[in-house]
């Protein structure tokens, strides 16, 4: 690449002159596409010795042979990688320069490549996210227990999934030692009755016991971590130093990388494990093949990285450390699936105040059976703007794509729901039918927030509707002219719909002068459709 970069220099240089006296746009042209050239040369260059790198760190957790230095190697893929992004917005500023031959340009544009240009510009940025963490796991000198939890999707929970397994890696010095995997019930043999599950789970389904498999109650990743590494400690004497969370639907994005997978002499899809039953769970022979390829080095870096990046990219992996100095590192990321406030959106600084309201409605199946990829659920949340306080409604929408009936049992669930300080429930309806008393709601504290507990049932078939509304006080009247408003979604981790609904009914004497995604004009209210990850909607507002 070096060579064909200097011959085309080479070539340049002595009819420049000529061409820049005879036509100079031409000339200038001409200039910029080489330099244009040279930047894909460097970007692709760059980009080979990233892969190459992050290769040999991901080659060394298991080769005792290869020789590195984990810190001196992270730090040299964070400055490649930095390299390749810097490569990136070059090419793509000097694409919207018009300092560049517009046919040239015409036929970048069309090419798919470009169309992957965003794409890619938004994994790179995951990516250099990711090696912020990697210091957390490959400490020199040190041996540290890295724990997986696999959570499973179909019976969504607070952090992702119901608790399946969870993989220990004791790695020392950056080297991956000993491998060993835990199932719920293995923990709960030994550690049965040592744990009393929170009041309202404990309600719910009719037990004190706090099992394995739902310890991951605490919406708030750092919370579940702690109490696990807590109670892991206490009871079987293992001590994990960090913890991840992980979903059924890493594996589901791996199998698709490889379009199938087989498996005893069994071909099994990425749809086989998102379906599977309770019968016919093939999940743990998935994660025990993928485990398998990892240890004996067969997984690929390119397999492995598309399929980490994909997962964080959906909010789908979380991680804690018990590391003080790490987990401040680990909490500024969403990697870290911490519920706590969010900042405005950064374009509306024409505004003099900002108005911040971030909403959470996190959901768990408790009717023990996976049945949430046949549930269709489409969320809805409309917020209506008064002086004093804002009317907060969410509307959810279920519809069963089988019947799941002869399980004898009504869908039982618990919701979430993350509030604005101050917030307080208003509305609780099922198909129809108030259930604000009956549904035996709770208020809990959650550092400077509150979040509701509410649990509800109905049929595990056809179609339902549930209305939740809660109304937020403001601390000063608010003024459509000097105040901007921030509306944050916190995506739940496993969540399968298309993203939220959110719509603003404003006053009639109001509109909009500033927004931050595209909006509609649906029954009154300004309308914007936020993609299926934790998302802010900045809105100005002027008469």
């Amino acid at each position: 690449m070096r060579y064909y970069n200097r011959l085309s220099e080479i070539t340049l240089e002595p009819i420049k002159p000529v061409v820049l006296l005879i036509n100079p746009q031409m000339g200038e042209e001409l200039v910029n596409l080489f330099a244009f050239n040279n930047y894909l040369a460097l970007s692709l260059e760059n980009l080979q010795q990233t892969y190459v790198l992050a290769d040999k760190i991901y080659k060394s957790l298991h080769d005792t042979q290869t020789i590195i230095d984990p810190e001196g190697s992270i730090l040299a893929l964070q400055s490649n990688l930095a390299l390749v992004y810097e490569n990136l917005i070059q090419i793509k500023v000097s694409l919207e320069s018009k300092k560049l031959p517009e046919r040239v340009v015409s036929k970048i544009k069309k090419s798919p490549q470009y169309a992957h240009l965003g794409k890619i510009d938004q994994q790179l940025t995951q990516a250099m996210k990711l090696t912020e963490v990697l210091p957390v796991i490959l400490k020199p000198n040190k041996t540290t227990k890295l724990g997986v939890l696999i959570q499973d999707q179909d019976e969504i929970r607070p952090t992702g999934g119901l608790i399946k397994q969870l993989i220990v890696f004791t790695i020392e010095s950056g080297r991956i030692t000993e491998v060993k995997t835990w199932t719920p019930e293995n923990i709960d043999a030994v550690a049965f009755g040592e744990a009393k599950a929170p009041e309202m789970l404990a309600r719910v389904t009719g037990s004190d016991d706090y099992k394995f498999k739902d310890m991951n109650y605490p919406a708030d990743f750092s919370q579940t971590a702690e109490y696990i590494i807590w109670f892991l400690d206490r009871t079987i004497g293992l001590r994990l130093d960090s913890l991840v969370g992980l979903n059924k639907s890493f594996f589901e994005k791996m199998i698709n990388e490889n379009n199938a997978l087989e498996i005893n002499g069994q071909v099994v899809t990425a749809q086989d494990l998102r379906s599977s039953s309770s019968d016919t769970d093939s999940s743990k022979a998935v994660v025990d093949y993928y485990l398998t390829a990892f240890n004996t080095g067969k997984l690929s870096l390119l397999t492995l990285g598309r399929s980490i990046i994909s997962e964080i990219e959906e909010g789908n992996i979380k991680l804690f450390s018990s590391d003080e100095t790490a987990q401040t590192a680990i909490a500024r990321l969403p990697i870290s699936g911490i519920v706590s406030d969010f900042p405005c959106h950064s374009g509306l600084g024409a505004y003099r105040e900002c108005l911040n309201q971030v909403t959470y409605l996190n959901e768990s199946n408790l009717i023990y059976a996976p049945v949430n990829h046949s549930l269709k659920r489409d969320v809805a949340h409309s917020v209506t703007l008064g002086t004093d306080r804002f009317n907060h409604e969410y509307r959810l929408k279920y519809s069963f794509k089988n019947d799941f009936g002869l399980l004898n049992r009504p869908y039982q669930l618990i919701y979430q729901l993350f509030t604005p300080s101050g917030s307080e429930i208003t509305k609780i309806e099922v198909d129809g039918q108030t259930s604000l008393l009956k549904s035996g709601f709770t208020k809990m504290k959650h550092g400077q927030s509150e979040y509701f507990q509410i649990p509800l049932t109905f049929s595990p078939s056809g179609d339902h509707e549930v209305f939740i509304g809660f109304d937020t006080p403001l601390k000063s009247t608010f003024d459509p002219a000097k105040t901007a408003l921030s509306f944050t979604e916190i995506r739940q981790p496993g969540a399968t719909d298309k993203g939220t609904l959110l719509m603003v009914k404003i006053a009639e004497n109001t509109r909009p002068l500033a927004i931050t995604h595209e909006i509609q004009i649906v029954q009154g209210s300004l309308a914007v459709q936020l993609p299926p990850q934790t998302t802010t909607f900045g809105l100005g507002l002027g008469y």
